[in-house]
């Protein structure tokens, strides 16, 4: 052990300025997630969609050049001490190979993952992450940065020096693309499930994860550099084997899997069955559906549709395939549930915009029509995490949540104001968190965000619908700048709609987020549902 510490603390001395110099590089990302704010006049303009854009711009520089420099420090740390070549001073000691691979782990550990996670750890803190936030962060930096050093001091032990190690990592990354492409033309062609590929990726991820350290422990206790290479060359053979051959879908049996739709019920303990559908859009109005679903009575506890694919069939003869999914006034019924401005019993509404994949027909198919199809549902529990005055530059904090108004602006030649928000979360996906799909403007597949306009004295509830003008997500902070759109509430004076006036004096601006406690798919059909003319509106 004590021969270990005087190994390690001979890397660290000798690495210390360059670890320190790339510590500023891999923490700048951060940062500027942390500390960056829109300017207001930059709102005012409509620029926060550029400004954020030109940020992201610069993190993401920041970031693949810190990628870069964390393999050639990973490399500089295995070559100091080669396993190549018979004229390594480390050989004529009396060092075992399982000492200096021991050594070189403790060392890589300290220098560039511990270190970097005290760095953002305290950026973590400062940003109000809870101890459960902060750890799911650690833990999806930890492994991210463990995997990625692996591979790289793999190479690094077969190859003999810098030169040789980039040219091998470029070539490895390579290849490892090709086969990923391969595999996405044999999965156009054959037409497979979804499931099925995702059971190859996760295959060839848990496949990657036991060669990698594979070659460099041969190496290092063997130092026989073709056997290591052998084993590199079987494991990109099996990696191809499975992504090209593989016919099963079995993610049920694997580890590290969070997205998985198990099959079950509509109804859970204390919830009741989907009472009824309306509003279904016609094939030549495309709009949107509302599900009517009853719940238990918590005011904070819901069961949602999420989203699926259904069958609208009308008495004609005339079926439609439809997509539906979460459309922009999806959990408007249950804000007022949770904010007490509506009774805690009977249905609440979930609004479902719907996109069909199949032929329209313009023909009046009547006012009622049969369903048949398979939806996806969660369990989800909402909390109020802002409630702001309706003015600029207001601010609400809640733990790692943190919302301000930048700015309002009416529009020119309208009553409608928009609001321009900037919003600071904790972003934890990757590794420990649901599947990375698309931008992942939501933590995973069942966080929602919602907003509305209050104002309790007067009566006024308005769902102000949502457009992202850019995110930038760094080491688990999210920046994110939105623009919410109001348009003032009326009254009828005779016979005219008149502005309330003073609307905005008590009014404030509410954020609900919706969190998933359960999910699961269960089939949905009626036989007689009414088709809403006057709500289908995109």
């Amino acid at each position: 052990m004590r021969l270990v510490c005087h190994l390690v603390a001979k890397d660290v001395r000798r690495m210390a300025l360059p670890v320190a110099c790339w510590l500023v590089l891999v923490l700048a990302g951060p940062l500027i997630a942390r500390c960056a704010s829109v300017p207001v006049d930059v709102a005012l303009r409509g620029g926060a969609s550029d400004w954020i854009g030109g940020l992201r711009l610069i993190a993401e520089v920041l970031g693949v050049m810190g990628l870069i420099v964390t393999a050639v420090l990973m490399a500089f740390l295995v070559q100091e001490d080669p396993l190549m070549g018979t004229d390594a001073m480390w050989l004529t000691r009396p060092i075992s190979r399982g000492r200096m691979l021991a050594a070189k782990v403790v060392a890589a550990a300290l220098m560039l993952v511990v270190a970097p996670l005290v760095g953002l750890t305290v950026i973590w803190l400062s940003s109000g992450f809870s101890l459960g936030e902060w750890w799911r962060a650690a833990k999806e930096f930890g492994l991210g940065s463990g995997v990625y050093l692996v591979v790289a001091g793999s190479v690094a032990a077969i190859t003999r020096d810098l030169g040789r190690f980039i040219f091998a990592l470029v070539g490895l990354t390579l290849v490892a693309l090709a086969i990923g492409v391969l595999g996405l033309n044999e999965q156009r062609s054959a037409g497979l499930e979804v499931e099925v590929m995702e059971t190859r990726l996760k295959l060839i991820f848990w496949a990657a994860l036991t060669i990698a350290p594979t070659v460099g422990v041969v190496q290092y206790l063997t130092r026989r550099t073709a056997l290591a290479w052998s084993l590199l060359g079987a494991g990109f053979a099996l990696m191809l084997a499975i992504r090209l051959l593989w016919p099963w879908d079995t993610l049920a049996a694997l580890p590290g899997l969070s997205g998985r739709w198990a099959q079950g019920p509509t109804s859970r303990p204390g919830v009741t069955e989907i009472e009824k559908l309306i509003g279904a859009p016609t094939p030549e109005r495309p709009g949107k559906t509302v599900f009517k679903i009853g719940n238990s009575g918590a005011r904070d506890e819901f069961v949602t549709p999420w989203s699926g694919t259904v069958v609208f069939k009308w008495p004609v003869g005339t079926s439609v395939t439809a997509y539906v999914d979460r459309g922009e006034r999806w959990g408007e019924g249950a804000m007022r549930r949770l904010l007490g401005l509506a009774a805690d019993e009977g249905a609440v509404e979930w609004a479902l915009k719907t996109t069909y994949a199949g032929p329209m027909n313009p023909l009046d198919l009547g006012p009622t029509a049969a369903v048949k199809g398979e939806m996806r549902f969660l369990r989800m529990r909402a909390r109020v995490v802002a409630e702001l005055p309706w003015r600029p530059g207001a601010t609400a904090t809640q733990g790692s949540v943190s919302t301000r108004i930048v700015s309002i602006a009416v529009v020119p030649n309208s009553t409608r104001q928009v609001l321009a928000i900037e919003e600071r979360d904790a972003w934890l996906n990757g590794i420990s968190g649901g599947g990375m799909r698309g931008q992942m403007r939501e933590m995973d597949e069942a966080r929602r965000d919602c907003f509305a306009v209050v104002n309790r004295r007067q009566g006024i509830f308005q769902f102000l619908p949502i457009t992202e003008k850019g995110t930038l997500m760094q080491n688990a902070l999210l920046l994110s700048e939105r623009t919410l759109e109001y348009e003032p509430s009326v009254r009828m004076e005779n016979g005219q709609a008149v502005a309330v006036p003073d609307w905005d004096r008590d009014a404030v601006l509410v954020k609900v987020r919706f969190e998933m406690i359960d999910r699961w798919q269960a089939p949905v059909a009626t036989e007689r549902m009414a088709v809403g003319r006057e709500e289908n509106k995109p």
